[in-house]
């Protein structure tokens, strides 16, 4: 279904720009003047990176100051939430797999073709598509255990705080080529924690009311 749209956008990509591949590989087609791309920092091709920031850069692009799930609490749960899913049998599970696979297959294609967080926004824009597939896992989590809603409503409640900080200062950290320091980060990672605290607690709670039951059943016994 998606063939003719992919073709379609090969064959103005190369009518633009005289290539298959995306014009923003070409090093030569971004060097305007003031133009802060380089062979250096343009995405595309695969960087070399020193070890430590191999090592450091994927797990930063998810969770960080530019951290994707970061930025989007609610995918906080559909995150831990797969993993629970996986063990059930159930009717969705082949899209399941298959969102996590797209999920970890663009993840790594950046983590290898680039070196700059996407640039200058908040976020990773280069994942907006992948909150398809994490919204869809917590379609199904939510079904299969509905009392996690109210993780839902901490961790959707702080992030919607945090998106009305970003709205404020706008999607982009600051202007090229000088760089300001984002203003929501005085309170991007206040909120995090808080969120996650919220959600830490809600879970504690749960634990012990299925268990408490049982200690009921025992003293009476």
């Amino acid at each position: 279904t998606a063939a003719p749209w992919l073709a379609a956008h090969h064959a103005l990509n190369y009518y633009i720009g005289g290539s298959l591949l995306p014009a923003n590989m070409n090093v030569e087609f971004l060097q305007w003047p003031g133009s802060p791309f380089n062979a250096e920092n343009i995405t595309g091709a695969v960087k070399s990176k020193s070890l430590g920031k191999f090592l450091l850069y994927p797990p930063a692009m998810l969770f960080g100051k530019h951290g994707f799930f970061n930025h989007n609490l609610p995918l906080m749960l559909s995150f831990a939430g797969l993993f629970l899913l996986m063990r059930r049998r159930l009717y969705e599970k082949p899209e399941l797999i298959f969102g996590a696979g797209f999920f970890c297959g663009a993840w790594l294609l950046y983590a290898l073709t680039s070196n700059n967080y996407s640039g200058y926004c908040c976020s990773i824009r280069w994942f907006v598509p992948l909150l398809a597939a994490g919204w869809y896992v917590l379609a199904v989590l939510l079904r299969e255990r509905p009392e996690q809603l109210a993780d839902l409503y901490i961790l959707g409640g702080f992030g919607a705080a945090l998106t009305a900080v970003m709205w404020v200062r706008g999607p982009w950290e600051g202007t090229m080529p000088a760089i300001e320091w984002p203003r929501h980060l005085d309170v991007y990672w206040p909120i995090n924690v808080v969120a996650l605290a919220g959600w830490a607690w809600c879970e504690v709670r749960r634990r012990r009311r299925a268990s408490a039951p049982e200690n009921a059943g025992e003293e009476a016994a």
